[in-house]
Order: C-alpha cells, then sequence, then structure tokens
C-alpha cells in the first residue's frame, strides 16, 4: 500500500488543521464568557433593570415613598459623615506614630 504524496498535499492537509484549531479555538473562548455573561445578565442586569422599571412607573411616586426615600438618604449621610470622622481619628495619628518612628525588625 505504497501510496505517493503530493508536495502540496501536506501543505493542504496543514492549513486545512490550523482552520479546524483555530474555529474550535474561538469557540472554546466564547463557551469560557458564555458562563459568566450569563451570570451577570442574570444575577445583575435582570435585577437592576426590573428595579428601574419599578421606580419609573408614576404610581410609585408617592408621598410615603419620597419620605421613605429621604429618611434612607438621610441616614446613608450620616453614616457616611460618621465614618469619614472615625477614619480620620484613627488613621491620621497612627499613621502619624508609623512615619515618625522606627520600629524594630523594620528596615534600615
Amino acid at each position: 500500500m505504497n501510496r505517493t504524496i503530493n508536495p502540496g498535499d501536506t501543505e493542504i492537509r496543514r492549513l486545512s488543521n490550523f482552520s479546524v484549531r483555530s474555529v474550535s479555538l474561538w469557540r472554546k473562548r466564547f463557551l469560557f464568557w458564555l458562563l459568566p455573561l450569563a451570570f451577570l445578565i442574570l444575577l445583575f442586569f435582570y435585577p437592576l433593570s426590573r428595579i428601574f422599571a419599578l421606580t419609573l412607573k408614576s404610581s410609585a411616586l408617592t408621598f410615603e415613598n419620597l419620605q421613605i426615600a429621604w429618611s434612607a438618604l438621610r441616614f446613608t449621610f450620616y453614616q457616611a459623615a460618621l465614618s469619614t470622622l472615625h477614619t480620620l481619628l484613627l488613621g491620621l495619628p497612627a499613621a502619624y506614630v508609623f512615619a515618625r518612628y522606627d520600629f524594630r525588625g523594620g528596615q534600615a
């Protein structure tokens, strides 16, 4: 079963194998990114779109809902101000101590 091989035959085989491999590589990359994309769509963008759809209804703009939103906004700013104050009160003295004093085991 000796068969004469045409010199161009191996080149054609290489080119055909290359195209098959490149398509499968592209398909693997697509499938690799499909799972995180599906995760984002289902667990982030879909709930976010539902929230926007519910808040943009005219029936949601009632006085009671606006009072609830205002109290939540006030509480959020209050908490942010307290967190900033505590960070400054604890962080600035600690930064001063670490910057001014040499501790044993530190860099020479």
